[in-house]
């Protein structure tokens, strides 16, 4: 077990590796499919009255969204 000196000292050094600023760079893969199509495929075999209820819950907060969204995580 380290000590949190010990975890202080990996994390600066970590920080020296891979700077803060290298952290936004994402190139999303060309094969990844359009989040807003996945929710609109799923959308088709659900009951239709009941879709607007399912958006404004997932709107809710970010860990809202997160929890109805799965199938955009996996």
């Amino acid at each position: 077990m380290t000590t949190p000196s010990e975890r202080a000292e990996q994390g600066r050094a970590a920080r020296k590796r891979v700077p803060r600023s290298a952290h936004g760079r994402w190139i999303p893969s060309s094969q990844r499919p359009d989040p807003v199509g996945v929710l609109e495929r799923q959308a088709q075999d659900r009951l239709p009255d009941l879709v607007p209820l399912r958006y404004g819950r997932m709107a809710a907060s970010p860990f809202a969204f997160l929890r109805g969204a799965a199938a955009v995580m996996a």
